[in-house]
């Protein structure tokens, strides 16, 4: 019988690297958007803006993140975190809400910063087949993938934001949240 290793989701914007300033400086630029940590998930809307738009922003932010070499680091711990994933047994897959054209600057991204070991990488909207339903772990800001993964018995975890607070989106689950990427560092350690 073949052994199935555990998987890791690990999502990259607000996990692996600090999105949330380059997205507001973008916004604020081009559509004069309040350069503000947003209050919850779909906060663009009451400035304005369209879906469309928001989506071209993303898109252009994360093209410059692969496309201007050293300019969007990682956070700092997030190699030690998919180390710390691969030492406890889990196979990591990097999953983003980005388009799917953009897995290969992703993987650009990854590689250049040494963000491994990963198993593999997925970008589009749907994550939730990817989870690992009882036995794996997600890492992730988005709140639906927070409750899907919750709600699938996994263990997860995730940087507090104004838009993912436990109470908004986790009812009754067990969700680790925490505040200080050092602390979501150590804790990953202490995964089953």
């Amino acid at each position: 019988m073949l052994h199935q290793p555990r998987r890791a989701l690990v999502d990259v914007d607000g996990i692996l690297w600090d999105f949330h300033s380059p997205i507001r400086r973008y916004l604020y630029e081009h559509f004069d958007a309040p350069n503000q940590l947003p209050t919850h998930w779909d906060w663009y809307k009451e400035v304005g803006l369209e879906d469309k738009q928001f989506g071209e922003a993303i898109n252009a932010v994360h093209t410059s993140q692969a496309c201007m070499p050293g300019a969007h680091p990682p956070l700092p711990g997030a190699q030690e975190m998919l180390l710390k994933l691969k030492q406890l047994g889990y196979e990591t897959i990097i999953a983003s809400h980005r388009r799917a054209v953009g897995a290969d600057q992703l993987v650009k991204w990854l590689l250049e910063w040494e963000l491994v070991p990963f198993a593999g990488v997925y970008c589009g909207m749907n994550k939730h087949f990817l989870i690992d339903a009882e036995q794996g772990v997600v890492i992730d800001d988005a709140p639906m993938t927070i409750i899907e993964g919750a709600l699938l018995g996994c263990q997860v975890r995730t940087l507090a934001y104004p838009w993912n607070e436990v109470e908004k989106v986790g009812g009754g689950m067990y969700v680790g949240m925490y505040t200080r990427y050092p602390d979501l560092v150590e804790l990953t350690g202490a995964l089953k």
